[in-house]
């Protein structure tokens, strides 16, 4: 389907190819509400024969971003692009136009890998039929599938036999095509995922559904014109495995995780929800630890220091109230060396979750998630009913199951109409709102336009009747009396101030400044169209407090508030949706340096077009959730970040690490590296891992970009860019690290000087090393209960080391005086007789 690879200058790999109904005959047989599609499982296949020849055999994962149609004309030129390969990894992209004067489509994105994680064989499929399955039938499956718009023609109708037991579903395939050029020919591997439909192995709601990204896709061997088929839940929101195997049971392909999408026909042209993500709280096996905390209620002092000490933060109050008492405590607590060794755990109870009944709890989440980020492994947030410590970063347990928070893909259902009605849109004079302006008027036919902002300035909107009114969003009674007598029926919260500071410089003062602008007018817009007919309520929160950047503890805080009231209210029958807003190159993220950019795109982060933005804010209203994370992401650069030990848990979900790596750590740490070295080798090699870190921040290439004696200051480091840094090198070097290390060390000489002398092997001598396995032999013995005969056989193990140790071969007359002795002591009195003969206590 795709021919010779282009190597290019850069690196890349380029394949071209064309496809029509005249070149594969089978497309025809593939139609979605009437247009003929190349097939979800045909552009896999385009990409592992790209794969096969670039030497990264496994698809880790390949997200569909839009349709590859093949036009009136029955064709489309096809490009496949393999990106340079770094570190076993490689980003992979399809192309397609129609003709040579098109633009390009992007039809999808992925990451191809060398991992060679074991195939999943299935026992199952060896034994056939399934044993113990009920069989099910699928006479009327064609039909109905062509009834709701997809239309399979003889080429695609492949299932054979289906059967399920529990949840899971087994299939039999079969094709007339004898074409042995591919692994699994398309056609045979998406009559596979009939089954899907056929078998019940995700609810249906009589929609079209078709994949939207393949995740951990491995070949193991060639199908021919059948397969066995095994499909079975995966985790997430309409996602299930497949295990593909020859009709004699053998291995040939295997999905860790299918994922598909319902797409409805006036959406055909564009799949929008590729930028898309939600908050899910999946369960994790993770114990409470032992030691019971020392509880506080928020606002007292702190008492004597503990191992680890609780906030308990579940009374009631205001959310600006509540973070600055919390504000107070963390700085305390932060800088007071008396607790350097400890952990603070914060429990709500009821702020975030599937359930919402504090949203202004969630106004601390926002704030601790800043300060887990400048502080990493100090700081934990607990939502539960309990005073318990769990020693991971997140948790909400509710009935005794934990679960953490992690990033997933959600779908585009209907999107919203806007009516007649007033749509009231608040910071319409900054970028974003008066792109969202616009674009309601432009794109969603909006005519009527109510602008809020303190200044009242006029905004300029073709189109439509557009009033700027000055107000004070904060103040409650102005916002109830610019609405009293408007027919509002939908408004856009776009309004919003930073004042960034890390946590140690932050006052009640601008966490203030930053919630009236967001909390308040959030609460007061809500109660002044209580008794409006709203068809949307959009609040423009930010991903900061779902990932707590570092320097915006009182914008995290804000912003999470607004998510959980979203969730809250959307539960109380208000249409309500956060937007927890990724980077945009637009705004203020259109104001950030090639070195910012560059420094993002590293940890995977994207800015979205001003297209991309707009497009995401359709998409997410369709998705009929309460909150919606529009980001773009690098999924190349995710990965990299993981094997780093970079990646934040939040997007743990989103990455597909090979699973021997899960439970490992990649490699040696730093202290470990330098066992064995000259001291001079060592020196080098901390210098080299401090000036690649240095870079890594910066958005260097390279190490050797950094001066070992130019000061930070000079290489432009700032407060955050210094958290940046003591961060990654206390993943590299397992150290705790003060925030103020680059300003204590101020280059890269200077620090790799001081992180040498604390990583360097400890020399122990030996007498030191007896005495501390002594101490370990005192304290077995003193736990130790033993009958007379299992002590007359430790005495008699005791007597023989004192004989080799006085070097006679047998016990010298102390040896023999405290034998007798130790014959007949008690427990206390024989660690009392060692402690005098070994010199321990």
């Amino acid at each position: 389907m795709v021919g010779a690879a282009i190597a290019l200058p850069s690196g890349d790999c380029v394949f071209t190819g064309k496809l029509s109904v005249r070149t594969h005959p089978w497309l025809r047989d593939h139609a979605v509400a009437g247009r003929l599609v190349v097939p979800g499982t045909a552009l896999v296949e385009m990409v592992l024969a790209a794969a096969d020849q670039v030497g990264l055999p496994v698809l880790d994962e390949l997200l569909i971003e839009a349709p590859l149609t093949l036009g009136d004309q029955g064709g489309v030129q096809v490009r496949v692009t393999v990106a340079e390969p770094d570190a076993g990894r490689g980003a992979v992209t399809i192309h397609s136009r129609p003709d040579e004067d098109d633009p390009w489509v992007l039809n999808a994105t992925g990451l191809l890998t060398t991992d060679a994680e074991p195939f999943p064989v299935s026992a199952t499929l060896t034994v056939w039929p399934p044993a113990d399955a009920d069989e099910i039938d699928i006479d009327g499956f064609y039909p109905t599938a062509a009834a709701g718009g997809l239309e399979y023609g003889p080429a695609f109708q492949g299932l054979r036999r289906v059967w399920r037991r529990g949840e899971t579903v087994y299939a039999e395939i079969e094709t007339e095509d004898p074409s042995t050029a591919y692994a699994v020919h398309p056609a045979l591997f998406d009559a596979a995922l009939h089954a899907i439909g056929a078998g019940g192995a995700l609810p249906s709601d009589g929609g079209v559904r078709l994949p939207f990204s393949f995740t951990g896709v491995r070949v193991a061997g060639s199908a021919g014109t059948g397969l066995r088929v095994e499909i079975a839940p995966a985790s997430g929101t309409d996602t299930v495995r497949l295990t593909l195997a020859d009709p004699a049971g053998n291995p040939v392909l295997a999905v860790e995780s299918l994922a598909l999408r319902p797409v409805a026909p006036a959406q055909f042209g564009g799949i929008a929800d590729r930028f898309l993500f939600g908050l899910d709280w999946s369960v994790q096996e993770v114990a409470p630890a032992a030691e019971a905390p020392v509880v506080i209620a928020l606002g007292d002092g702190l008492p004597d220091p503990a191992p680890v000490l609780l906030v308990d933060a579940t009374a009631s109050g205001a959310a600006g109230d509540r973070a600055a008492a919390l504000l107070g405590l963390l700085q305390s607590w932060l800088v007071d060396p008396a607790w350097v060794e400890s952990r603070l755990v914060v429990r709500t109870f009821g702020a975030v979750g599937q359930v919402v009944s504090d949203p202004e709890g969630a106004a601390l989440w926002g704030l601790v998630r800043s300060a887990q980020s400048e502080h990493p492994g100090r700081v934990h947030l607990l939502d539960a009913a309990e005073d318990v410590f769990y020693p991971v970063p997140q948790v909400v347990v509710r009935d005794g199951v934990v679960r953490v928070p992690r990033l997933v893909r959600v779908p585009v259902s209907d999107p919203v109409e806007f009516d007649d009605g007033v749509v009231v849109v608040t910071g319409a004079t900054g970028t974003l709102g008066g792109l969202i302006a616009r674009h309601l008027v432009g794109v969603h036919g909006v005519r009527r336009l109510l602008l809020l902002s303190r200044s009242g300035r006029e905004v300029e909107v073709d189109g439509a009747e557009v009033r700027s009114v000055a107000c004070d969003l904060a103040d409650g009674a102005a916002v109830a009396a610019v609405l009293r007598d408007e027919p509002v029926t939908a408004v856009v919260h776009a309004a919003g101030v930073l004042d960034d500071a890390l946590l140690a410089d932050l006052t009640p003062e601008r966490l203030e400044r930053v919630f009236r602008a967001k909390v308040d007018a959030a609460r007061n817009l809500v109660a002044a169209t209580a008794d409006k007919s709203l068809r949307a309520l959009v609040l423009f929160s930010s991903a900061a407090g779902l990932f707590g950047n570092a320097g915006q503890g009182n914008y995290a805080a804000a912003n999470a508030f607004l998510d959980a009231y979203a969730v809250r209210l959307r539960a109380e029958g208000v249409p309500a949706t956060s937007l927890a807003w990724g980077l945009w190159d637009a705004g203020m993220g259109g104001s950030l340096s090639d070195v910012e950019r560059e420094r993002m795109r590293r940890g995977g982060v994207l800015p979205l077009t001003p297209e991309q933005g707009l497009a995401a804010f359709d998409a997410a209203l369709g998705t009929g959730t309460a909150l919606v994370a529009p980001l773009a992401l690098d999924p190349a650069a995710l990965g990299q970040a993981a094997e780093a030990g970079l990646l934040p848990p939040l997007l743990a979900g989103l990455v597909r690490a090979p699973r021997g790596r899960r439970a490992t750590p990649t490699g040696p740490t730093l202290g470990q590296r330098l066992d064995g070295l000259s001291a001079a080798d060592q020196d080098r090699l901390v210098l080299d891992a401090v000036q690649t870190q240095v870079a890594a921040v910066l958005g260097h290439d390279s190490g050797a970009a950094v001066p070992a004696g130019r000061a930070f200051s000079e290489l432009g480091f700032d407060s955050l860019t210094a958290v940046d840094l003591r961060n990654r090198l206390m993943a590299v070097t397992g150290l705790r690290l003060p925030s103020t290390l680059v300003f204590d060390y101020p280059n890269a000489a200077a620090l790799a000087e001081h992180l040498a002398e604390r990583l360097r092997p400890v020399v122990v001598s030996p007498v030191v090393a007896l005495l501390a396995e002594l101490d370990q032999l005192e304290q077995g013995l003193r736990t130790t209960t033993a009958d007379d005969e299992e002590r007359s056989r430790v005495t008699a193990r005791l007597t023989g080391l004192l004989a080799a140790w006085h070097g006679t071969g047998a016990a010298p007359t102390v040896g023999v005086a405290l034998a007798d002795e130790l014959e007949t002591a008690t427990d206390d009195e024989m660690f009392d007789l060692l402690g005098k003969e070994f010199g321990i206590s």
